[in-house]
């Protein structure tokens, strides 16, 4: 092959830098036929230095910030107000002076995205005790993410461009979104990702035909992904990029609309980078800029992912646990905008929730049951963020809450036998055995013990002669039911010991059982 002989590698690879470079000069800075006319400029959320349109500009020069679009305002109010809105189609297009390209490339580009339902859910409103509860099932568009919103803006920039390739970067759900739209236009996805990304995602890349470039973690695959990008001359497809930013906040342009032209006292956003967030109240902003509604007092609430219900803040990084599989997406360690989804929590008087993996379980089987509506662990939670917050005193009855549900279920084959088996570890009143409900008293008298400690009280204190194997497999067995947890592990004289205890549920389980 070409790697064993390193000159013809070296003057390969400088072929392939010339013509990016060259292909870089020849799009940069170019705009006729590509931005419409109502968007103005460049914006750092940041440090609001302003910038002239580019179409391959992702981040401030002055402090690297992501940039955004700024768009005159006045001029939109020409042709957007809520009657014209009235006779407009449902999906992108209908907010057309509000993104930044043309409107007939979407359309062109458009696999059905946006416009997805409000959906009022009265019986689980009337369970958690609040009048008013939306979810706004993001799940529906054609990759099951909102990220499609963004995907469809972001590959008209290639497409217009007549592109061959184009390069995206990032974890399993913007990847997947952004091959599929690139594959629609005509155009080779080149995806960088992390390594250990969930094999499912990771094959709905490759039969997209993306050419796949694995990396050691999400930070590597942004900074490999921008590397990549300028050496090859083509687009960069990630969440924060100007052109997908302006396809996210079309989320609440329709919460306004479906909610009959006002806005929501509270809105709960799941929080990965923060691009959503920022952007679905930046979107709402401007609707109240054009008039289209008189007040915007929306307190948007952050919801962020940890194992266990830590006291960090947004952007400590997260560890691995049951559902972390499924919610990567909002258990990212630095947020590329956790300045903006801070200043967005200020100005709206909101806050930030994190949810634990108990909290996402039964978030789903909420919905499941009073709506069924089944949602993976990265589209409950949102509501898990609501129930958090309502145990914190956060939303009272008389809230009007709309939650985002960002996912489906769709993107995971084995999502159901999973789902199944962590219910089965947080029903309300779990059958156990004589010798289960023993073991239990046994921690909750002794404290924290290993399994042959256990098996060592309960044959000399309580007559239960069992096998120790027997033991350890009631523990596992208690484990998966959420009843017990490994504290930590012991090592002594070369013998390893992994001290159990009693969760939370497993004290509350013998408490009812004996008052």
């Amino acid at each position: 092959g070409i790697s064993k002989y390193p000159v013809i590698t070296f003057i390969f690879e400088l072929i392939n830098s010339t013509i990016g470079q060259a292909r870089w000069l020849i799009i940069k800075d170019y705009g006729d036929g590509i931005f419409n006319k109502f968007v103005k400029h460049l914006h750092c959320l940041k440090c609001s230095s302003i910038y002239e349109l580019s179409i391959n500009t992702y981040f401030c020069p002055r402090c690297g910030f992501p940039l955004v679009h700024e768009y005159n305002v006045e001029l939109v109010k020409e042709h957007i107000n809520k009657e014209a809105l009235l006779r407009r189609t449902t999906s992108l297009i209908r907010y057309g002076e509000l993104l930044p390209v043309n409107t007939e490339v979407i359309k062109e580009l458009s696999l059905g995205e946006g416009f997805t339902p409000l959906i009022r859910c009265r019986n689980l409103g009337i369970h958690l005790g609040i009048k008013e509860l939306y979810v706004k099932y993001e799940g529906l568009n054609p990759t099951g993410t909102f990220i499609d919103r963004g995907s469809v803006v972001g590959i008209s920039i290639p497409f217009s461009l007549r592109m061959p390739k184009v390069v995206t970067a990032g974890l399993g759900d913007l990847v997947v979104s952004a091959s599929t739209y690139a594959v629609r236009a005509g155009i080779k996805p080149i995806a960088v990702v992390p390594q250990d990304l969930n094999v499912n995602k990771l094959n709905q890349i490759k039969v997209l035909g993306s050419a796949v470039k694995l990396v050691t973690d999400y930070e590597e695959a942004l900074k490999k992904g921008i590397e990549l990008s300028r050496r090859l001359g083509y687009n960069l497809i990630i969440n924060t990029s100007p052109f997908m930013l302006d396809g996210f906040k079309t989320e609440g342009y329709e919460i306004i609309e479906q909610l009959g032209y006002r806005a929501p006292t509270k809105l709960f956003v799941p929080v990965g980078d923060g691009a959503n967030i920022v952007m679905v109240y930046r979107g709402m902003k401007e609707f109240l800029e054009l008039g289209i509604i008189d007040e915007l007092s929306t307190k948007m609430i952050a919801v962020q992912h940890s194992p266990k219900s830590l006291p960090v803040p947004i952007g400590r990084a997260q560890r691995r646990s049951l559902v972390a599989k499924y919610v990567r997406e909002i258990a990212i360690k630095k947020p590329l905008m956790h300045y903006a989804v801070t200043e967005v929590l200020r100005e709206s008087g909101g806050s930030a929730v994190l949810v634990n993996d108990e909290d996402l379980i039964n978030a789903m089987k909420l919905l499941a049951k009073y709506e069924g509506i089944i949602v993976d662990p990265l589209g409950a939670s949102g509501l898990a963020g609501l129930v958090k917050a309502l145990s914190e005193g956060l939303v009272s009855s008389d809230d009007e809450v709309v939650v985002l549900i960002t996912a489906s279920p769709i993107k995971h084959p084995l999502f159901l036998s999973d789902l199944t088996r962590a219910f089965s570890r947080f029903e309300e009143t779990p059958l156990l055995s004589e010798t289960k409900l023993a073991i239990l008293e046994v921690i909750m008298s002794k404290g924290a013990l290993h399994p042959y400690g256990i098996w060592r009280v309960l044959k000399e204190s309580m007559g239960i002669d069992i096998k120790p194997t027997t033991v350890y497999q009631h523990i596992r067995d208690l484990e998966e039911q959420g009843l017990v947890i490994k504290e930590r592990t012991d090592v002594s004289g070369g013998n390893i010991r992994i001290i159990y205890r009693l969760t939370d549920r497993g004290v509350k389980v013998l408490k009812s059982i004996y008052g």
